[in-house]
């Protein structure tokens, strides 16, 4: 079957386009198709095979069994996974597609339930079921870069009928939703190993300390509390627990801005002179959200001081910060909807932050780094990048509405990076020194705010 389809797509005279040439690790062009493949494998290897952190979190496994079905499937189970697997996908190494095994479900369960037998017989998935294609699949920035991509793996569809049969023997997972008065019952489950924190501001702190003292690693919302002072107390009490406690500044794991960090980290602006970061809201927060939100530096400035600080890679020198309320409904609430913040650092390298609670036209994002070798710009994302040009010029779509729609892959990646945290395949980037440091900033804005006068901040 595996020839018939690959004399097909020869015949058909289906071929691949060009491949897009890529630089080596530290940006030099590479020039032939040998030096792409090396400088991709060099690539995915070194992305594949990190070396685990030196002193790995201890988890406990769990003290009891989940209700797993160990005995070998039956061909009415392999006939549902085949079923449920997707069409129109692309084929894996051995070039079958789903259309193929879903053309007669039986005869396939009856070819593959030998497979399965073999396997749960001898305990040992045969290799070719384990193979597959590393695609590389392009993100947004740089595409001569290759971490501006991600990879997947095409597995074999026999193999992928593996994985779905019996999904639960795969995760091993049993998914329970239990209502939040019910935090004792999720605490005291011995099979789960972390906790997740995305509840209103006011509840982190006590949430922190429950999970921790349940032994749970944590990750959790900005911010874990609302004063420097207890968010140390956070971190002492991880560190007592030898736990891993990830606070959750996204925007770091953002493609573009993580671009923008390594490109800068490398040397290719220089020295650093400005940096600027504009972020205005779309749409305007509900009224109930803001007025529980501790305000708009708390809530929103914190993470492009986060993004300045991890930029720079120093503790700033001082801070300034002027604002208004142009909404009536956030001024009664004692806050400002409109701000501008001036950090300056000891390189002499000056941070600038604009940022409004609405903006019209969308969630407006925008980013620079300036130094004396050049600029690196993040301008907005849009859902399209499709331009139309008529009689009367040319136009393009709107950004992204909010910041779900804007950051929805920086929320993803921080949660691998949790979980890789947890797995010990690394130690997190976001340290206890860094999510101080973003909110004793914040604490001097307000400071700055009430006096009107530029903040120094201790060394």
């Amino acid at each position: 079957m595996k020839d018939l389809y690959a004399t097909t797509k020869k015949l058909s005279r289906k071929y691949s386009k060009a491949e897009r040439p890529v630089k080596e690790k530290y940006g030099r062009p590479i020039i032939g198709k040998e030096g792409q493949r090396r400088r991709w494998v060099q690539h995915f290897e070194e992305l594949l095979n990190r070396p685990a952190p030196h002193n790995p979190p201890d988890i406990p496994p769990a003290d009891r069994t989940l209700p797993i079905d160990c005995n070998k499937p039956t061909k009415e189970e392999i006939c549902n996974a085949i079923r449920q697997l997707k069409k129109g996908n692309a084929a894996g190494s051995d070039n079958i597609p789903v259309e193929a095994l879903n053309a007669d479900v039986e005869t396939t369960a009856e070819m593959l339930y030998s497979l399965f037998k073999k396997i749960w017989e001898e305990e040992q998935v045969p290799s070719e079921e384990k193979e597959g294609y590393l695609i590389k699949i392009p993100k947004k920035g740089d595409l001569s870069s290759c971490a501006n991509y991600r990879g997947i793996t095409l597995l074999s569809i026999s193999g992928k009928a593996v994985q779905q049969n019996r999904p639960e023997q795969n995760r091993g997972l049993n998914t329970k939703v239990v209502h939040s008065k019910d935090i004792k019952t999720v605490l005291n489950d011995a099979s789960l190993h972390a906790c997740v924190i995305a509840t209103p501001t006011k509840t982190h702190e006590s949430l922190v300390f429950a999970s921790l003292e349940a032994g749970k690693a944590v990750f959790c919302e900005k911010p874990l509390a609302n004063s420097v002072e207890a968010i140390a107390k956070c971190y002492d009490e991880a560190k007592k627990r030898n736990l891993p406690l990830v606070c959750s500044f996204n925007r770091r794991f953002d493609p573009g801005l993580r671009e923008i960090y390594t490109r800068t980290k490398s040397g290719e602006v220089g020295q650093v002179q400005m940096a600027k970061l504009t972020s205005r809201d779309s749409p305007l927060p509900p009224l109930e959200y803001l007025k529980i939100s501790n305000g708009i530096y708390h809530d929103c400035a914190v993470h492009d001081l986060d993004v300045l600080t991890w930029i720079y890679g120093e503790r700033p020198l001082s801070v300034y910060t002027t604002a208004h309320s142009f909404i009536k409904e956030i001024e009664a609430m004692n806050d400002v909807d409109t701000l501008a913040i001036v950090l300056k650092f000891p390189s002499g390298g000056i941070g600038l932050i604009d940022i409004s609670r609405f903006a019209c036209f969308g969630y407006d994002q925008r980013f620079e780094v300036f130094g004396d070798k050049g600029m690196l710009v993040q301008h907005n994302y849009k859902p399209s990048n499709v331009e139309f040009s008529g009689q009367n010029g040319s136009s393009t779509g709107r950004i992204y509405h909010s910041f779900p729609d804007r950051y929805a892959e920086s929320y993803i990646k921080a949660l691998d990076h949790f979980v890789d945290v947890i797995q010990g395949k690394c130690t997190t980037e976001i340290t206890k020194e860094s999510t101080l440091l973003a909110s004793e900033i914040v604490e001097a804005c307000e400071r700055s705010l009430e006096t009107g006068q530029a903040v120094l901040l201790p060394p």
